[in-house]
């Protein structure tokens, strides 16, 4: 038995889960339930698995700039009140606003 070009285009492209167990299952589907002596793209039906989009974890920096900014907005920009309910000095206030640009 043979294997068309694009046959195993479609077998090289896909990510493959289940490692090799997975490609030995399918070519053997595919000679088993196959009426031709040349594998064709038709012959292989693969699941597609959704995967989940990688986590765009933010960082550090992102969450405190973001509870200052909220910090900020829910005390109409009193600063004393805002570093207060932070847990941190004026100064330490002023600087964080200085190194984020607010």
């Amino acid at each position: 038995m043979k294997i068309n070009t694009h046959a195993l285009e479609k077998l090289s492209n896909y990510s493959w889960p289940g490692n090799v167990r997975e490609l030995q299952h399918s070519i053997e589907k595919a000679v088993i339930m196959s009426e031709s002596t040349t594998l064709l793209p038709s012959d292989f039906e693969f699941r597609h698995i959704q995967r989940a989009a990688p986590l765009n974890e933010p960082t550090l920096e992102e969450i405190e700039k973001k509870a200052i900014m909220e910090s900020l907005k829910r005390n109409n920009n009193n600063v004393s009140e805002v570093a207060k309910k932070l847990g941190i000095t004026r100064q330490t206030l002023y600087n964080k606003l200085r190194k984020y640009n607010i």
